[in-house]
């Protein structure tokens, strides 16, 4: 059977990952619709000159192993942007071979993992960084956390007065360094929003929105976004604002990290006058956890299960009970079980984050892809005391590599002739 080659190129193209095919000098001879949309058209020029702006190759380029092994690769990057703001890639690469069996291009398979990254990021700071510092040792720390990982110019996290009608900032960062705390009035602010109401983002132009607020002209803000905190009795008792002196393109990760910071912030702002701190943890952290979409655990020094989410025990088909103070070996809950635990005994002696894919049993229907990354826990003195392990279905991306795969193979196989040249 011959596979028409251009139904090899409608698949890439319609694909929404940004798909290239590079040559063996990194001259890009293909792109998919994603990657114009997302990159422009580039046919003809060198990966690493248009896109990074370097001299040669890149260190950790996915294509350089491909050309040297002929196997298939797989590495995330980091890209940062002319305004700073970082990205993350997971890039999937692949040789294509020629009539003789050489390889000849390479594929690139990029797919746009900031969102996940950062939301891993949120709740391994709320699940570890904050249980290890004072309250305004973590205020000081999520300041720049959000500044950092959001790209926004300022930060502040504040506290209502008794009267609920000002704000006591308890941490404030500016273009990535911590500044003096403020005491300012709500009235005619944007923080009068979202005080005691809900999250409120404005895109742009917040100096005309809030003409009476003279610190965001004397700033230089032109967008905000900001989100209530709450007590435990739901009351109101104050806020964390992200402002920036671009427009925001695209407020949705920003918003997503807040909404997953809030309840924690909340707690830390409660701690100051309770003495329930273990509960506090203890209780916000099974909050944001067992209200992820995504597989989460905890493991202690032993490899024993001391947490499994509501997610997980559906993965798994367990209940939490039945797993509780069990190693993955002792009741085995996957086909790599072994495998599994022998990441956990890895990141226990390293203390190094590490990842693995794995093949679930999906209760009779298949099986089922996840890829879980595996972080070191530490108590006060840095001492690793567990492993945190997020897991996620990529069951579907599974699928689309496996059918480019054979789409591939098909037409490496083919008794017609294929070439792929450059303009």
């Amino acid at each position: 059977m011959k596979i028409d080659t251009a139904l090899f190129e409608q698949v890439f193209a319609q694909l929404p990952d940004v798909v290239t095919i590079q040559d063996r000098n990194f001259r890009i001879i293909y792109q998919n619709n994603a990657a114009h949309e997302v990159f422009a058209s580039h046919l003809g020029e060198e990966c690493f000159r248009i896109y990074e702006g370097r001299k040669g190759v890149c260190d950790d380029c996915g294509l350089v192993e491909v050309f040297a092994s002929g196997k298939t690769t797989k590495v995330v990057r980091a890209l940062t942007s002319s305004d700073g703001s970082v990205s993350y890639w997971e890039n999937t690469c692949f040789p294509l071979f020629d009539a003789a069996g050489e390889i000849s291009a390479g594929v690139e398979i990029c797919r746009n993992i900031t969102e996940r990254k950062l939301m891993e990021e949120a709740l391994f700071f709320v699940a570890q960084r904050g249980w290890q510092s004072g309250s305004s040792e973590f205020f000081d720390a999520l300041v720049l956390f959000l500044g950092e990982r959001l790209n926004m110019d300022y930060v502040l996290i504040g506290r209502l007065d008794d009267a609920a009608n000002r704000v006591l900032t308890l941490a404030m960062s500016a273009k990535g360094a911590i500044v003096p705390n403020q005491d300012y009035p709500l009235a005619g602010t944007p923080c009068e929003n979202v005080v005691g109401a809900q999250l409120c983002i404005y895109p742009q132009d917040i100096q005309g929105l809030f003409p009476e607020d003279h610190l965001l002209v004397e700033m230089g803000v032109q967008s905000y976004i900001g989100i209530p905190l709450w007590d435990s009795t739901g009351q109101a008792i104050g806020l964390i604002a992200l402002l920036d002196s671009r427009p925001l393109s695209d407020p949705g990760p920003a918003s997503q990290v807040l909404q997953l910071i809030a309840t924690r912030a909340a707690a830390e702002m409660e701690r100051e006058q309770s003495d329930r701190i273990i509960r506090i943890h203890e209780r916000e952290f099974r909050s944001l956890a067992e209200n992820s979409p995504d597989n989460i655990s905890r493991y202690d020094t032993s490899c024993r299960t001391l947490y499994i989410n509501p997610a997980l025990e559906k993965t798994l088909g367990y209940s939490a009970a039945t797993l509780i103070g069990t190693t993955p070996v002792e009741k085995p809950r996957m086909l790599e079980s072994e495998a599994f635990q022998e990441k956990l005994i890895s990141v226990l002696g390293s203390g190094e984050t590490a990842e693995m894919d794995l093949v679930m049993p999906d209760r009779g229907r298949g099986e089922r892809y996840h890829n879980i990354r595996f972080t070191a826990e530490r108590d006060d003195d840095g001492r690793i005391t567990g492993v945190l392990a997020i897991g996620r279905d990529i069951t579907e991306r599974k699928h689309i590599e496996e059918h480019l795969r054979k789409l591939t193979q098909a037409i490496e196989q083919s008794p017609v002739s294929i070439v792929i040249t450059d303009t």
